[in-house]
């Protein structure tokens, strides 16, 4: 059984656009694009990325909110997360940070989310940079880093497909699936993932994460009166997961 902490830990993490709003007000995009300078010259962009902490609903002391690839009608393949029972085998995917301490907040069952091909040393030193660097900004309530790597994700139809995820507010599940990123306009996403992405400068090297290197990866979709809907998506282009969610 999880331990009270856990579900106190994710149940206090804000909604989607307070926690966007704080990061804007903070200059939050500086601190991303430092943590994914780090990212690069530790060769981990493949793996790890910077993560917009928010929850989408309360879970109960003995759950724990967890992804899983699933097939459901009139959608297809698809990924799920959901509050799931404590004793399910299953990997963090993404993390806070708090007194240089990684603490996981969501989990997925896919195999290729476990970092344990990762140097436990090199995991550590991660977490102290970017720990370091929250601090100093005091985003630690809003930033934290997350695994990109997906089984799921190596399914993209298309250059045009971006992940779309519709919240079930009834059975409170996050449902992921491609579909065509023309549909959706990038003015209406909030950013909820980054990832790094090296560009030969002319020397052939980039260590750091500026001028564009750092790209989106998650968002959240507006309503027209620019709130959080009811529905919501993530992408994976240059918008790479867009969060949109329903009631439905």
């Amino acid at each position: 059984m999880l331990c009270a902490s856990y579900s106190e830990k994710y149940n206090l993490l804000l909604d989607v656009e307070t926690a966007d709003r704080m990061l804007s007000d903070r200059g939050g995009r500086e601190v991303v694009d430092e943590i994914c300078s780090r990212i690069l010259q530790m060769n981990l962009e493949e793996i790890f990325g910077v993560r917009l902490l928010h929850r989408h609903n309360i879970i109960s002391f003995n759950e724990s909110m967890v992804e899983s690839n699933e097939y459901i009608d009139g959608i297809g393949s698809c990924l799920v997360t959901k509050p799931r029972e404590a004793d399910l085998i299953k990997f963090p995917n993404h993390w806070s940070i708090a007194d240089s301490a990684a603490i996981p907040l969501e989990y997925s069952v896919d195999h290729l989310v476990s970092i344990t091909d990762i140097p436990a040393s090199v995991f550590k030193d991660l977490v102290l940079e970017a720990g370091r660097i929250l601090t100093s900004s005091q985003l630690q309530s809003i930033l934290g880093i997350c695994v990109i790597r997906r089984d799921y994700f190596s399914t993209r139809p298309d250059d045009r497909a971006i992940l779309i995820e519709t919240s079930d507010v009834t059975s409170r599940a996050n449902i992921v699936r491609f579909e065509d990123g023309k549909n959706f306009d990038p003015k209406s996403l909030i950013t909820t993932t980054w990832t790094a992405r090296r560009e030969d400068d002319g020397t052939g090297c980039n260590t750091s994460c500026i001028a564009g290197s750092c790209v989106p990866f998650s968002a959240c979709v507006r309503d027209d009166e620019g709130n959080h809907s009811e529905q919501t998506t993530h992408s994976r282009g240059d918008h790479n997961q867009v969060h949109y969610e329903t009631g439905e």
